[in-house]
This record gives structure tokens, sequence and C-alpha cells, in this order.
């Protein structure tokens, strides 16, 4: 099931974000004006991964960092 009308805030402001939410966990998709999308995936468990896929000019950059969530 994806869901529209997500925000995500962090250290650049507020950005627009779709999520798909599943069985094993929730996907969250920022489609940025480049042409890119950056995924944050949060497992059940609590495990997660965000990937940033970035154009800069004539290159492309992409990264990938792993942690764990908690809910507060």
């Amino acid at each position: 099931m994806t869901s529209q009308g997500k925000v995500m805030i962090g250290n650049n402001g507020v950005s627009d974000v779709d999520a798909h939410t599943g069985n094993l966990g929730v996907t969250f998709m920022e489609r940025l004006n480049g042409g890119v999308i950056q995924t944050t995936i949060i497992a059940n468990n609590g495990n997660s991964v965000h990937s940033r896929h970035t154009i800069l000019t004539d290159q492309m950059v992409s990264s990938q960092y792993y942690g764990r969530c908690s809910i507060r």
C-alpha cells in the first residue's frame, strides 16, 4: 500500500516523501528536482538503511548509511 502526503523533517528542512508500507517494514521515497530518488527503509525490527543517489553536474555520487530506528 502506497500513501501520499507524508513529509520528512531533516537537516535541510521539510521534504515531501512517499511511503510504502508492507508486512516487513516501511520505505520512504524522496523525489528530488534533479530527477533522483533517495530512499530510507525501516524494517519492523528497527534496522534501517538510507540510500542516496545524486547527480552533481557531470558525475554521479551514491552512498548508503546503515543504522537502527527506535520509537520514542
